[in-house]
């Protein structure tokens, strides 16, 4: 079971840098249809993200199944495939951050984290109490929040060399669950 869940993952993460190489197009699954930057200036503000010396504001409600968050696709460039949604932000000086977004239907945390040998910790955020660890993703820092809502296991992973305090503060500030309306 445990290779299985592990070739599992290994697959989401290829598909979505397979996906990433399509410069933001998503097939729309995880949040409903794009829109430009001028109608994501039309939405609430969301808190702004200042990491690595950029700022950006999060104006956007999507969704990724039952999980609702705050995005700018101005500023972000956006992959997803099926269960699995990225968001990146690149720059000059290459990648500033990844925030991806995965669920496993019908799964508990101990099960989708049965393979991995991370010792989880409790850390809540903005009300939501979520299971916790770090690990590094090709050499990069990356900190992995888990959650399960109504069944569904959710990880929200925040992978970057610059320091992620605001880049989690302010995007985990925005999250929220509920029924999705599929």
């Amino acid at each position: 079971m445990k290779k299985v869940l592990i070739i599992f993952l290994a697959l989401i993460l290829a598909l979505s840098f397979a996906a990433c190489s399509k410069n933001g197009n998503t097939d729309n699954t995880a949040k409903g249809d794009q829109t430009d930057a001028a109608e994501n200036k039309d939405s609430s503000d969301g808190g702004t993200i200042d990491i690595g010396g950029y700022k950006i504001k999060l104006t956007k409600e999507a969704n990724h199944g039952d999980l609702y968050f705050k995005e700018n696709t101005a500023e972000m460039e956006l992959a997803g495939y099926e269960q699995s949604f990225n968001m990146y932000c690149n720059k000059e000086e290459g990648q500033i951050f990844v925030i991806r977004l995965v669920y496993f239907k019908g799964a508990s945390i101990d099960e989708v984290m049965s393979g991995s040998d991370a010792t989880l910790t409790d850390k809540t955020v903005n009300g939501i109490q979520y299971k916790y660890f770090e690990y590094e993703e090709n050499g990069t820092p990356a900190h992995n929040y888990v959650y399960n809502y109504n069944g569904t296991t959710y990880t929200i992973i925040f992978v970057s060399n610059y320091d992620m305090t605001s880049l989690e503060n302010t995007f985990l500030g925005s999250v929220y669950f509920k029924a999705s309306e599929q």
